[in-house]
């Protein structure tokens, strides 16, 4: 990270703010990546046999139909 500082500032020209913030986000990035990957073992556990939630064919309750009206 320090060489890409570096070339921020150098090569690029940038504010040091801009190259903070531009080195800030890399490392916020590679912070969350490690901490909210699921291992692949877990991710085994929670797949479904069918490949989906169950919810495709369920039709909600609270969404008016598609269809004509019928009554008016």
């Amino acid at each position: 990270m320090a060489a890409r500082y570096h070339r921020l500032m150098v090569d690029a020209g940038k504010h040091y703010d801009s190259a903070l913030c531009h080195i800030a986000t890399t490392l916020l990035n590679r912070i969350i990546a490690e901490r909210c990957t699921i291992p692949e073992d877990l991710r085994a556990q929670r797949r479904t046999t069918d490949g989906g939630t169950g919810r495709r064919d369920k039709r909600s309750r609270s969404a008016p139909s598609t269809g004509p009206r019928r009554g008016s």
